[in-house]
């Protein structure tokens, strides 16, 4: 075999490695959120009011979510699941769960539960919300936990008074929950007008 023959084939080696090396790579999504950041706004929504300045780095917010007797699990750097939100929201007094656990969640979509929700967290043992607002109604015994699908359901139909009744008809949400979910829609900035 030639010289240029042998160059030309250790070059072809070469790149056939970089792109298995590359496919083989997980890619994140570019919309999508980590375990970390989306732990970063949990943690925001239980800081007081005053005093103490908002967690930037993934393992402050940890800190502040294992102070409040929340246990994150699994790695920062992984990509956030439905099955990740509602664990979290969970030990957080909010009753909600997930129908496809293993769904990664967008950064939007992350955002918005927690802006929906972040009112109604309550520090695990505790009574009373996490921070100073009103907290959800919990679902009564026997009536089924509603999902993160019931609720992308109710917040995909084409109008805001329609999202908010079918919040309402799931039954666990108090009023301000549903009337914050439906704000939060993707569609109700689009396709009415605020009030």
């Amino acid at each position: 075999m030639s010289r240029g023959n042998r160059k030309c084939l250790t070059l072809l080696a070469s790149v056939t490695v970089a792109v298995l090396f590359l496919a083989a790579a997980p890619v994140p999504s570019p919309q999508g959120i980590s375990v970390g950041e989306f732990v970063t706004l949990v943690a925001n929504h239980l800081q007081p009011a005053a005093g103490e300045k908002a967690a930037t780095a993934p393992e402050a917010a940890v800190r502040i979510l294992n102070k409040a007797g929340v246990q994150v699990k699994g790695d920062l750097a992984s990509p956030l699941t439905a099955g990740d939100a509602t664990d979290i929201f969970q030990q957080l007094g909010i009753t909600l769960t997930a129908q496809h656990p293993g769904t990664l969640l967008e950064k939007d979509r992350a955002a918005a539960l927690v802006e929906t929700f972040g009112d109604s967290f309550k520090a695990p043992g505790t009574g009373a919300p996490a921070s100073a607002a009103v907290s959800t109604h919990r679902g009564t015994s026997g009536a089924p936990t509603p999902t993160l699908e019931d609720l992308d359901a109710c917040q995909n139909l084409p109008k805001v008074k329609d999202c908010h009744d079918c919040c309402k008809a799931l039954g666990t949400f108090a009023n301000k929950t549903c009337a914050q979910a439906c704000s939060n829609s993707p569609k109700a900035s689009a396709m009415e007008p605020t009030p």
